[in-house]
């Protein structure tokens, strides 16, 4: 069982080991259940970023270049998100957003980490050879990144980012990613 497994294993069971019914919730105060609510969607929230991410992976190793090597074809599926809808019980629909939304994600922590990682041997460079006068590294990162990080960092949910990126559509012929 990897880490992560461990972790939602851990917090499923967790969960089911409460034994909730409709009684616990109809014993709560209106406060405590508005309290209550807000919590679970929290949660929910939370989960689904992780669904996402996990949903990305299954795609990114069911590309259609690995043909029968995918992870998807291998596993006897068509594609990664009837892989997706399979695991998760999820419609067509869903399962598309989490890889979508969950690819967006990923697309834009690697354009952070890359960034990152340039700026630092800009600075190693620049503290080795001071004279050196250096032009600054310029890495670009996918027009749809800052939907990405608002879905990591929780400023939308992923149906919103999802809606978003349908319906800004794809850098073309006099539409730049900038105007995105």
């Amino acid at each position: 069982m990897s880490s992560i497994e461990a972790v939602f294993s851990s917090l499923t069971g967790s969960l089911a080991g409460e034994r909730l019914d409709a009684a616990a919730f109809a014993a709560l105060t209106d406060d405590d259940l508005e309290a209550t609510h807000k919590s679970i969607a929290a949660h929910v929230g939370e989960t689904t970023k992780y669904a996402a991410l996990s949903a990305a992976e299954i795609a990114r190793r069911s590309d259609w270049a690995l043909g029968q090597a995918g992870l998807a074809r291998r596993k006897g599926h068509l594609s990664p998100e009837a892989m997706v809808q399979s695991l998760s019980g999820g419609s067509r629909a869903d399962s598309r957003r989490l890889v979508d939304v969950g690819t967006m994600m990923a697309e834009a922590e690697a354009a952070e980490q890359l960034a990152r990682q340039a700026a630092e041997q800009a600075a190693d460079q620049a503290a080795e050879h001071p004279e050196w006068d250096l032009p600054a590294a310029a890495l670009e990162a996918p027009w749809h990144a800052p939907l990405g990080d608002a879905v990591t960092a929780g400023r939308i949910g992923l149906d919103t980012a999802g809606f978003l990126r349908k319906g800004l559509g794809e850098p073309a012929a006099g539409v730049t990613p900038e105007m995105l």
